[in-house]
Parts: structure tokens; C-alpha cells; sequence
């Protein structure tokens, strides 16, 4: 017979089967690195959902084909240098995206920190494909903004939920572009913008357009070539399955974008500080960013 469960001390796990976010599976990069360097594998990233990764970043692979695997449904850690299996698969979901496990293996106090390499891994890795690179300077071409002087704004409305009081959002709107306007303050010399604001919640976008003509700011946010009216990005955990890859490209124009940034303001989500982490303007290792003379054309140099 089973023996009886003492439920005091038992830990129930509930498991969401569901694919993460965008940030979820892509801002762990450095911990991946971590463990295919300790157990001396090669780094494979698989997307089945919306498309492979090369719909979104340029296709570096030198054979379109990949081995055969060993399928590992059940895995915890593997740091040794086991040569049993041919092929590890493992999936990472952490609210810190492995910061914590990476900063903790750090051998000496001036080795970099997640945070620290974390823009270094991405520049060698990913390059944006060029559909959505041509969008990103459609964007800055039609809003005259310049790489790395203008604030970028981040406000995930809808997260966890798929409404919020219009109230509530129009609040973070107007706070998030008071917080927006301190750091342009602080680091461009200048409270009117512009500001790149993006979100998930068209409440958002037209709340901040509206604030930003009343402060006298310049409020920007993304336009569809279709319509001339801010629209949100799809979130790839919450976008419907019939989706097609094209319909996630704002996705990664709004990172860009927001990274691209001389600072940036978030709340909820990882998306923010994701873009944070990608941004070449933030302190990685004391690097100092170089300015643009002809921004449009030269602002993946950086990146």
C-alpha cells in the first residue's frame, strides 16, 4: 500500500505546461551559456512557437539540419562533464532567469555579473532579421529620434490579467512619463522628451500620447505602416495560435527600441529589464557608449 502523505512537509508544485513569455525564454541566456560551457556541449535554442527564431534574428547556422537527439524529459542540473547522453534538453522558468545561480558561480568579486555580460552575450549571438530591422528604422526615421537620446518607457498593464480598470492604467501612464522625465532630467539635461513609450495595453498608448501634447513632451509610440494609430505588440504567452510570424516582429521592434534607449523606465514583467540588460547605454562593465552622427543608418553598431 502507498505510505500515508504527511502534507506539512510535502511542497506541491503546480505545473504550467503553457509557453513563456518572450523574455522568459530568452533572458536566461547567459546561465545556458554557463551550464553548455560546464558540461561541454554546444548551445542549440529550439522555438516551435510562433516560428523558429530565425523568423525574428538572422540565421547563423551553418547546417539548416540539426543531430538526432537523446530526449531528457526529466532534468534538474547537469554541471558535470558526463558523456552519456549526446544531447541535454532542458527548460529554465525563474522569476530571477537564473541571475541568482549565475552571480553564485562567479569565482572572483570582478568577474562580471549577469546583469554586467549580459548585452555582450546578446550582441555576439543575435542579430535582428531584416524585416524587423527595417522597421526599426522606419521607426526612428519617422519619429526623428536619436540612438541613445531619448527615455524609453515600459508599462505592462495587462499582466497576468487580460483586462485592468482604464483608470488604473491611465495612472501608470502619467506616472510612468513623470518617472521617464526624472531620468532624461538626470542623464540628457532636458524634461521634454522624446520618450518611446511602449505597452501591451492600447489604453496606455493613447493615454501617454495625449499626456505627453499636455506636458508639452514628445510622447512616441509605435505605428503600423497600415494604421496610422498606436497598436500593441502581441506577447507571445498570450497571443492567439493562429498568429502568424510577421504579427510578432513588434515585438522585437519594441525591445530595440527600448533598449536603444538612453535609459529606461519598466514596472511589472520582464520585458523591461530585459530590455534593460540588451541596452548598450547601461553600465556593463563601464563600457561608454559612442554617439551617432547618423543615427538611422548606424544604430545596430551599438547594439
Amino acid at each position: 500500500m502507498p505510505s500515508r502523505i504527511d502534507w506539512e512537509d510535502s511542497r506541491i508544485f503546480r505545473i504550467h505546461a503553457g509557453c513563456g513569455g518572450t523574455a522568459d525564454r530568452l533572458k536566461p541566456l547567459p546561465v545556458m551559456l554557463l551550464m553548455a560551457h560546464k558540461s561541454r556541449r554546444l548551445l542549440l535554442i529550439k522555438w516551435g512557437r510562433p516560428a523558429e527564431l530565425e523568423a525574428f534574428f538572422m540565421d547563423w547556422r551553418k547546417f539548416r539540419q540539426g543531430p538526432r537527439a537523446t530526449n531528457i524529459e526529466e532534468l534538474i542540473e547537469l554541471t558535470t562533464n558526463s558523456e552519456e547522453f549526446a544531447m541535454v534538453k532542458a527548460r529554465v522558468q525563474a522569476h530571477d532567469h537564473g541571475s541568482v545561480y549565475y552571480n553564485e558561480q562567479r569565482q572572483q568579486p570582478d568577474e562580471p555579473t549577469f546583469e554586467q555580460v549580459y548585452h555582450l552575450c546578446w550582441r555576439v549571438l543575435f542579430t535582428p532579421a531584416h524585416a524587423v530591422a527595417k522597421r526599426i528604422e522606419q521607426q526612428f526615421e519617422n519619429s526623428g529620434m536619436v540612438p541613445g537620446h531619448y527615455v524609453g518607457i515600459h508599462i505592462r498593464a495587462l499582466y497576468g490579467v487580460s483586462e485592468r480598470d482604464p483608470a488604473m492604467i491611465e495612472h501608470w501612464t502619467r506616472n510612468a512619463i513623470h518617472c521617464a522625465s526624472q531620468l532624461e532630467k538626470q542623464q540628457l539635461h532636458s524634461t521634454a522628451g522624446p520618450f518611446y513609450l511602449s505597452s501591451d495595453s492600447s489604453v496606455a498608448l493613447a493615454v501617454g500620447m495625449a499626456y505627453g501634447m499636455e506636458l508639452g513632451a514628445q510622447v512616441v509610440t509605435r505605428q503600423t505602416a497600415e494604421e496610422k494609430a498606436p497598436k500593441q505588440p502581441y506577447h507571445l504567452d498570450k497571443a492567439p495560435k493562429s498568429a502568424k510570424p510577421s504579427e510578432f516582429y513588434d515585438t522585437f521592434v519594441d525591445l530595440y527600441l527600448l533598449a536603444i534607449g538612453r535609459c529606461v523606465t519598466y514596472n511589472m514583467g520582464g520585458y523591461g529589464t530585459w530590455a534593460l540588460y540588451i541596452s548598450p547605454y547601461t553600465n556593463h562593465n563601464n563600457n561608454k557608449a559612442v554617439s551617432f552622427s547618423t543615427p538611422q543608418r548606424q544604430w545596430y553598431s551599438q547594439m
